[in-house]
């Protein structure tokens, strides 16, 4: 189990008014490993690591590749099958992690990479290039991943508690309540937070220049 927080605005005065560390501070009990974070005028991705498959620092996120940047909560079990097709094409490896062959099969695939992939996985690609983010969700939901869409920048992350300073506190009195009454419920898509939504199951989103696409 790892964390994730990733952000893409549009507006660089507006980012640097928000501490954004407070974010992945609030999901350490997700990855106690290590934490780590990427940032530019436009884009922030944060990430804790449990360290499983290869736990060398190396390996830790956010990992760069090229012009590339992911951080990921996941496994994809077939990651060795895949980094031989990649090998195969010229790639080389410098860790035993999956981290390293899913941001290299995206690499080479692009997003026809996550039909390739066995597993499971929560996950945001920057392109520094071009100024693009991916964010994509496996088919069965088994990865969270809750998004909050604001005037000039999208936020997503691992948990919907980190989301509620930019989102606004404001609670879904609706669902919470048939959460109470019932002991279970249909969310279909909404969080107890106002604002707070969880990203689609087996979904893949671009945002290009504050668009979603």
């Amino acid at each position: 189990m790892c964390g994730i927080f990733a952000v893409l605005s549009r507006d660089a005065q507006a980012l640097q008014k928000f501490n954004f560390s407070n974010a992945v501070e609030l999901i350490k009990h997700r990855g106690p490993d290590s934490n780590g974070i990427y940032e530019d005028d436009c884009c922030y991705l944060g990430h804790t690591r449990l360290a499983i498959l290869d736990i060398g620092a190396h390996a830790n996120q956010p990992f760069r590749y090229k012009n590339l940047v992911m951080v990921y909560n996941g496994e994809v079990f077939n990651f060795g099958d895949l980094s031989r097709e990649l090998r195969a094409s010229g790639y080389t490896f410098d860790t035993q992690s999956d981290t390293e062959v899913v941001l290299k099969a995206y690499d080479f695939w692009g997003n026809d990479c996550f039909k390739r992939f066995n597993g499971m996985w929560a996950l945001a690609i920057y392109d520094v290039t071009r100024g693009d983010l991916v964010v994509a969700r496996d088919r069965f939901g088994q990865k969270p991943l809750f998004c909050h869409f604001a005037k000039d920048a999208v936020y997503f992350s691992s948990e919907s508690q980190q989301l509620v300073p930019y989102a606004g506190a404001n609670p879904d009195l609706q669902l919470l309540r048939q959460f109470l009454r019932e002991g279970n419920y249909l969310s279909d898509g909404r969080s107890f937070f106002k604002g707070i939504e969880e990203f689609p199951k087996g979904c893949v989103a671009t945002i290009r220049q504050g668009k979603l696409a």
